[in-house]
């Protein structure tokens, strides 16, 4: 009996899917971002759910991630977004895996592997608008550019790039002036090989927010596995009348009670003696801390649900335990369930609960879930 394991509802994947499918115009690629285990839910949960649900391709960050995308037989498309990885480059290849490059350097070491082993690199070029990560400027783009142009193992199969500051605030200056210079690359790379493929930029929140765009090929990520980006892009949908797209979360994380024991009036819980009880209570022991992605910093601050209650964590959140009051709930034993997050009865706590209580973001709070944690299908 696992002790704790988390539940991916493939229905829930499936809903966000046709409910983007929706938005977007005949013929735009619908293609979910896969990486860092499919947000924490499972990277082939997630992949099979959305790929039976008529996601076009499927996105990653990396070659290890591919390369079990790969072994699912899922027969899509994959686009890796992260650099390639000399170490990776032959599989890639061989596999027909489009590949993004933002600089001369690793399109030379990419060219040379497809020369040597006869194979065409789909290369997707990544530009700079304004994210200052990956992307290439206007000179590196050129110059990667007639690398492409004088090769007989390439092909501009796409180029991209990547919105800074567009779901963290409600005015969009910048992710407008982000598109407009993503124009300008755009037309200088067909000036020397034509028009890329697949012309893409948009990311969970342009998708939901700005059909403009949409372009050839769309990669939501966050928005995928039921969250909204940010409570901006959420007051800018509600603004503009683009809210009526409804998110479906697919993720419950449960655990079960080991142990519950009494503790007197003006006992101290856990490290440091930093949570004193007021009053006689009772705490519920449960197999869970940091080690899974249970953050350190929501100590005496988080809650979960154990019989449709809401129940404060206590004392310092450890490695692996925390500690729970349960004072104020009847009938708990042993073996009951508890969810960190997700609904049980007509309570629910949502990752981006316990991103507020750690003092960052839903994104990290799925993606840092340890992947060791048993996935299962709900």
């Amino acid at each position: 009996m696992s002790l704790q394991w988390i539940e991916v509802d493939a229905r829930a994947l499936a809903a966000n899917m046709e409910a983007f499918r929706a938005l977007l115009a005949d013929g735009v690629t619908l293609a979910p971002v896969v990486k860092s285990n499919g947000y924490g839910h499972g990277l082939e949960i997630a992949a099979r759910a959305f790929a039976d649900a008529g996601a076009d391709w499927l996105c990653v960050h990396s070659g290890e991630e591919a390369e079990r995308l790969q072994a699912l037989g899922l027969k899509k498309q994959v686009l890796q977004l992260g650099p390639v990885d000399a170490e990776w480059a032959e599989f890639a290849l061989r596999e027909g895996i489009h590949l993004t490059v933002s600089e001369p350097e690793r399109l030379e070491l990419l060219l040379a592997v497809a020369k040597a082993v006869g194979e065409i690199a789909h290369v997707h070029a990544k530009v700079e608008t304004g994210t200052w990560r990956q992307g290439a400027d206007s000179s590196r783009l050129r110059r990667m550019l007639e690398m492409i142009k004088a090769s007989d193992h390439a092909q501009l199969a796409g180029m991209h790039s990547h919105f800074a500051n567009i779901e963290d605030t409600t005015r969009h200056e910048f992710a407008n002036a982000q598109f407009e210079r993503f124009g300008v690359l755009l037309r200088e790379a067909q000036e020397t090989l034509g028009r890329p493929g697949h012309r893409h930029f948009a990311s969970s929140a342009a998708m939901l927010l700005f059909p403009h765009t949409h372009m050839d090929l769309v990669r939501p990520g966050i928005a995928s596995y039921g969250y909204w980006p940010s409570r901006e892009t959420l007051v800018s949908a509600r603004s503009s009348g683009a809210d009526e797209i409804r998110l479906s979360p697919a993720l419950t994380w449960k655990s079960v009670i080991t142990e519950i024991k009494p503790v007197e009036q003006g006992s101290f819980i856990g490290y440091g003696c930093t949570d004193k009880v007021e009053s006689r209570t009772r705490l519920a022991i449960l197999p869970v801390g940091y080690a899974d992605g249970y953050r350190r910093s929501m100590s005496g601050r988080a809650h979960v649900l154990i019989r449709g209650r809401r129940c404060q964590v206590r004392g310092r959140v450890c490695m692996n335990l925390i500690m729970v009051d349960v004072g104020h709930v009847d009938g708990v034993s042993v073996g009951d369930e508890a969810v960190l997050i997700g609904r049980q009865g007509e309570e629910e706590i949502s990752a981006e609960a316990l991103a507020d209580w750690s003092q960052t973001l839903h994104y990290e709070v799925l993606a840092g879930l340890n992947p060791e944690i048993e996935r299962r299908l709900a």
